[in-house]
């Protein structure tokens, strides 16, 4: 979408130009009036020159891939590099300066020096923190009944005692 505006922003731009580049190239006498009412901008029938055809491949060059040279030329070419650089184009090799250099690089001052960083103080200090009342005071706080009452809890009856008979 933003490509499709910036292209209908350079053809705004780029008609006036080529209109004026038309203009002069045209002798003055070809050239109608500009008081008549035919050269109106806005009149759609008003005659306006031909523009140039321009083909959308003009000057267009197609792919030419790089030459290879021979592996033996390369590594001679890489070999004769200077030692410093050992045919990595100064990868890893650090010729920037010491950004360091002319500071003071000890150890930063304590950021807390001056402050009082002993244990904080207690914020209950001022408050009456006796104990709270019962929030359940005045409520019936009666033990629920049990679930299981009137229900066999004991242990679970082994299958064998359910089914013995009688021999």
């Amino acid at each position: 979408m933003q490509a499709l505006r910036l292209l209908a922003i350079a053809c705004l731009m780029l008609s006036p130009a080529l209109a004026a580049a038309q203009a002069s190239a045209l002798p003055s006498a070809s050239l109608p009036s500009s008081s008549s009412p035919a050269n109106d901008p806005l009149d759609p029938r008003a005659p306006v020159p031909p523009l140039p055809a321009v083909g959308a491949l003009d000057g267009y060059t197609s792919f030419q891939p790089a030459r290879v040279a021979a592996w033996r030329h390369s590594n001679e070419t890489v070999a004769a590099a200077p030692p410093s650089h050992a045919g990595h184009a100064g990868h890893g090799v650090s010729t920037a300066p010491d950004p360091h250099a002319g500071h003071n690089m000890s150890a930063a001052p304590d950021p807390h020096a001056g402050h009082n960083m002993g244990a904080t103080p207690d914020p209950h200090a001022g408050h009456n923190m006796s104990a709270a009342p019962d929030p359940h005071a005045g409520h019936d706080m009666m033990a629920a009944p049990d679930p299981h009452a009137g229900h066999n809890m004991g242990a679970a009856p082994t299958p064998a005692a359910e089914h013995q008979h009688a021999h």
